[in-house]
């Protein structure tokens, strides 16, 4: 079979030169640089591999089938030829690429890694995170859910007095975004001595970060931050796409798998035995049908139930502080009147 008719003429039928121009497209663009070299760690394998642009869908797929270390990869190599062969559809009208007839491989569902709190506490805590700008970029990190490329340009000019409490100017691939920060993590940042918050470059930053996990005994990354923050977010899946940048409301209902703990408290409020008994179907129901605080029985033994108890304060306590952050207030200073 031959390919040649099919490809792009004018000379655009070497792989390597249209992935050079491609590339350059990306650049000028604006697209971030960590952007382009996940394009070029499939690109420039493909060129290699056919030095004559191939039109053939088997063809194609049989490369994008190399990638077996996982679905995340292997649908990564699809996206980027299929965005790479829609730019030769556009630089040469007359060429019709074969991405039409070739279907996209299946990514099963993966649950995306996360800190618990003891583990977020433990790395925030830790007290010997050197140099003296790493522990704040943990907090922002943790507090934001920035990306690290966006936390890199910060400066102390990003940091912002807003109507209902502290924000900071993130800039990174998907523009500029204001997102609400603690009060903590904004003193914090304006301590420091210099106007650029965090040295070096993006990569730098990603070692330092690395390092200072491996210091505390967890593996991660700054990605992982990311990711805790997305999984343990229990507010509405809005506002948590305004705070991270998501550019599709889909990724992130990627972490909605991790929202077990949040689906059970849920559960125990609205499902319709739960109704029935009162607004909770828990065991522990700490108040009647009609609102009076019933004592909890702990028998002799029952550690599970201390456990939940435990686990359930150390969650409202939390959720307290994130409040307190929002409102700027401090909640034990409140005074709640009820007739």
């Amino acid at each position: 079979m031959t390919q040649a008719s099919q490809s792009p003429k004018n000379n655009l039928h070497d792989t390597y030169t249209l992935v050079q121009s491609y590339l350059r497209n990306c650049r000028d663009r604006g697209l971030s640089y960590h952007t382009i070299r996940w394009y070029q760690g499939f690109l420039i394998p493909f060129a290699e591999a056919y030095p004559e642009l191939p039109s053939s869908p088997e063809v194609i797929q049989q490369f994008i089938g190399r990638y077996t270390s996982s679905d995340e990869r292997r649908h990564g190599c699809y996206r980027t030829l299929k965005a790479f062969y829609r730019y030769i559809e556009q630089i040469q009208h007359d060429y019709i690429g074969p991405f039409g007839r070739i279907r996209a491989p299946k990514v099963k569902a993966k649950e995306k890694p996360y800190l618990s709190l003891e583990q977020l506490k433990k790395l925030l805590e830790y007290p010997y995170h050197y140099p003296a700008w790493v522990k704040p970029c943990l907090y922002v990190l943790a507090d934001t859910g920035a990306r690290i490329g966006e936390v890199s340009r910060l400066t102390k000019a990003d940091i912002l007095n807003g109507d209902n409490g502290p924000l900071i100017r993130l800039t990174g691939k998907t523009g500029t975004r204001l997102v609400p920060l603690s009060p903590y993590v904004r003193d914090m940042l304006l301590a420091m001595p210099k106007e650029k918050l965090f040295p070096g470059s993006v990569d730098w930053l990603i070692r330092q970060i690395t390092k200072a996990f491996k210091k505390v005994g967890i593996p991660g990354s700054s990605s992982l931050l990311r990711h805790t923050f997305c999984s343990l977010w229990e507010g509405d899946i809005v506002s948590l796409r305004a705070i991270t940048g998501h550019t599709n409301i889909r990724m992130v209902e990627n972490y909605r798998h991790n929202k077990l703990g949040h689906a059970t408290r849920q559960h125990q409020q609205y499902s319709p035995i739960s109704l029935l008994n009162g607004g909770n179907s828990n065991a522990h129901n700490t108040q009647s049908a009609n609102g009076d605080v019933k004592p909890i029985t702990i028998e002799d033994g029952n550690v599970s139930t201390i456990v939940d108890l435990a686990k359930e304060l150390g969650a409202a306590k939390e959720r307290i502080k994130y409040l307190e952050s929002l409102l700027n207030i401090n909640a034990y200073q409140v005074v709640i009147r009820h007739n």
